[in-house]
């Protein structure tokens, strides 16, 4: 049993080379495979915004600062900077210094002030202070 081999109408023989056609069939393949996988990856989740209303209370920072701990997060090379109360910390001791700082100041209340970071980051913040048991995590609004 050989090859098959397809008579053309004018009396000789043609055997069909399939390579190319593979070629160009994997070629494809692979473009859409990267091309899919960069459309995941471009994808940009903006963090959501709140409008302070008049039925929030406003505390002044006088009274941020007397009662909470604040973290600010700002965006840096690779991974967004966190500060503790004006002190730079980083993302894996994040936990340690608010129990740190909890049991120093007595605080058990944070404020986020997260401007132009990845949602993601902000989340690691909520997961460090729900480890380190603070009682409540406050977002910073804008007044309008």
């Amino acid at each position: 049993m050989g090859r098959k081999r397809f008579h053309r109408a004018e009396g000789g023989i043609y055997d069909p080379n399939l390579t190319p056609l593979i070629d160009v069939c994997l070629v494809l393949l692979v473009f859409f495979i990267l091309a899919t996988t960069m459309g995941l990856l471009n994808r940009v989740h903006e963090l959501p915004t709140s409008r302070v209303s008049r039925s929030l209370p406003l505390v002044d920072d006088a009274t941020v600062r007397e009662r909470m701990i604040i973290v600010k997060l700002r965006p840096g090379l690779g991974a967004a900077s966190y500060h503790l109360d004006e002190r730079e910390v980083t993302g894996a001791g994040l936990q340690t210094e608010l129990q740190r700082l909890m049991r120093l100041t007595r605080r058990d209340e944070i404020v986020i002030d997260a401007r132009g970071v990845q949602w993601g980051e902000v989340i690691h913040v909520i997961d460090a202070a729900t480890a380190a048991r603070v009682r409540r995590v406050h977002f910073r609004a804008e007044a309008p």
